[in-house]
């Protein structure tokens, strides 16, 4: 008798052992952060290859910023500062970025069928016209939008600089 009650007494301790391991094992919390709906992604903002010095790149890409301003009435100016606050938006079939630093929005599409579905998202806010019409602030691509947004600005400031040589040039030419 004394064997079995040692024997029920030592199992009992082992199960007593494993509940009190399982109970510690399963009510641990995991170790992962989450992350908040309101939590917003910032794209990098990647260098552009210009010799230009900075404050030259800045007036040059302010300037041309505002030629589009003009484009618009005031109700479409309107609706596109409505616009930007519903942005960066993504779907499936594209994506919508707004740049400040050009003034423009990229439109970048994913497939095919992206054009039923961009021209619905445009309509809903107010914005299907001017980009039928062709408004300039509109860059539409298949690339992402960080490569498109520096590729544009970097040919701005290129070709602003290629003028600037030319014009330069026409005047040592005159002076000869």
């Amino acid at each position: 008798m004394k064997n079995t009650n040692k024997k029920i007494i030592i199992a009992l301790c082992i199960v007593a052992v494993v509940l009190i391991a399982l109970t510690a094992l399963f009510s641990r919390k995991p170790n992962t952060q989450k992350i908040s709906s309101n939590s917003l992604i910032t794209p990098t903002q990647l260098p552009i290859r210009s010799t230009l010095p900075v404050k030259e790149q800045r007036r040059i890409l302010a300037k041309y910023t505002q030629t589009y301003s003009n484009q618009v009435s005031s109700q479409e100016n309107d609706s596109l500062k409505k616009f930007q606050t519903v942005l960066p938006y993504s779907s499936p079939n594209f994506e919508v970025h707004y740049s400040s630093r050009l003034n423009r929005y990229f439109i970048s599409k994913k497939s095919t069928a992206s054009d039923t579905e961009l021209r619905e998202f445009l309509r809903a806010h107010n914005l299907l016209d001017l980009y039928l019409k062709g408004y300039g602030g509109f860059i539409v691509t298949t690339k992402p939008f960080i490569q498109v947004e520096r590729e544009t600005e970097e040919g701005i400031l290129s070709a602003e600089q290629e003028a600037g040589e030319e014009v330069k040039n026409t005047r040592e030419q005159k002076n000869k």
